[in-house]
């Protein structure tokens, strides 16, 4: 062989092959071909038919997607989410030893429709049972600014938003971080858990959702608990709530605190003023019904009518502790007691601090309501809320 033929060959394999080779890959790639075929991998992936305008790449594992729309399932072709664009970058990492390809994805902002919600909790739950699928890959989607769920009157606005699905002791999960705007100014920060648990025999994706010291407006609640309504407007929940969906219907368990509560709404028969707190140290619910559930209820400084005070007392069986005061309304420092709720059975006890054990009422002058001293049984919970209500 030649020198001209051996320096052609080396021209050829490093040099002109190489070149043609990035060339075509290039021209592949801003191909409408080569936009569907990565649409259709998203799409496969997340189970959701999805559409890309162009992609650009800026480097080996890192580009920009323009134009993003996520459509629902089927040939409604109605769009579930959009995005302007989305930067992405993939990248090894190690994972409990083992290497695990992260691909994360970076959106400006992030549009959902109203109904989006259901469908991507039914087509989550399949995401989530391909253990297989996230054994040696992990995704993250950030949304820088803000993420827009419904139409313009009734959004709801969440920002720094960021889900991750992993492995998480074997077991895929999904962590979600968001922030809700609140009207003083400040962020309250919630962070929402998605994984499969057994529940009577039965494999279930659970939702735990988790607030931080400052609680949420229990306005975001009230899809889940339409009976936070009795709260009032004002109401801050502050804790965690684990939910599950089983034929249709939502069952969990939930520990708190609740602030700020509007007796005046919890009591509209105008019996009862002031501003209370409600405590649950663990409740339980099937649907719409609450199985058990102990806490504790305490107000301060408010003021309470005659009429309740007597119907409070006969449903409860308490006594008086001291004088009461002449009027129809009395002006009282505490009202406090603890509950103890099995299916439709509810005890109580006096919890006010400072005036010994079993004082529910307090006044300026000390004591007003107390426990007997004879031994009580569990009472229907329905019989004794109707008798509070009673004008």
């Amino acid at each position: 062989m030649s020198k001209r033929s051996f320096l052609l060959i080396l021209f050829l394999m490093f040099g002109f092959l190489p070149t043609a080779i990035l060339l075509l890959f290039g021209t592949y790639r801003h191909l409408d071909w080569y936009t569907k075929n990565y649409a259709s991998e998203l799409g496969e992936l997340f189970g959701l038919p999805v559409r890309v305008e162009m992609i650009s790449h800026h480097s080996p594992g890192n580009g920009r997607i323009h134009g993003i729309t996520v459509f629902q399932p089927g040939e409604t072709q109605d769009p579930l989410a959009t995005a302007p664009w989305g930067d992405w970058f993939e990248y090894d990492i190690l994972r409990e030893g083992k290497e695990v390809r992260l691909i994360k994805w970076t959106l400006p902002e992030l549009t959902l429709a109203d109904e989006c919600l259901e469908v991507i909790w039914t087509k989550h739950q399949r995401l989530l049972e391909q253990a297989e699928k996230w054994k040696n890959r992990e995704i993250v989607l950030s949304v820088k600014k803000q993420v827009r769920v419904g139409e313009e009157a009734n959004a709801i606005e969440l920002i720094q938003a960021e889900a991750r699905i992993h492995l998480e002791n074997g077991e895929p999960q999904t962590d979600v971080v968001f922030q809700i705007p609140e009207d003083n100014g400040q962020n309250a920060q919630i962070v929402l858990s998605l994984k499969r648990v057994m529940l009577n025999h039965s494999e279930l994706i659970q939702a735990t959702i988790t607030t931080d010291t400052r609680g949420i407006s229990t306005r975001y609640l009230k899809g889940l608990f339409p009976m936070l309504e009795q709260l009032g407007e004002e109401a801050r929940f502050t804790g965690s709530i684990a939910v599950q969906q089983s034929f249709s219907r939502w069952t969990g368990l939930f520990r708190g605190r609740f602030d700020l509560v509007d007796t005046k709404v919890l009591f509209p028969n105008g019996g009862l003023a002031g501003w209370g707190t409600l405590n649950v140290e663990k409740a339980r619910f099937d649907g719409a019904q609450l199985i058990l559930a102990d806490g504790d209820f305490r107000v301060t400084q408010g003021m309470v009518s005659r009429k309740l005070l007597e119907n409070f007392m006969t449903a409860a069986q308490l006594i008086t502790k001291g004088i009461l005061e002449p009027g129809e309304k009395l002006a009282f420092q505490e009202l406090a007691f603890r509950f103890q709720i099995r299916d439709g059975q509810m005890q109580i006890f006096g919890n006010c601090q400072g005036v010994g054990a079993g004082i529910y009422l307090t006044g300026s002058h000390g004591p007003i309501l107390s426990e007997p001293t004879f031994l009580r049984q569990p009472f229907s919970r329905t019989m004794f809320w109707e008798k509070l209500l009673t004008q």
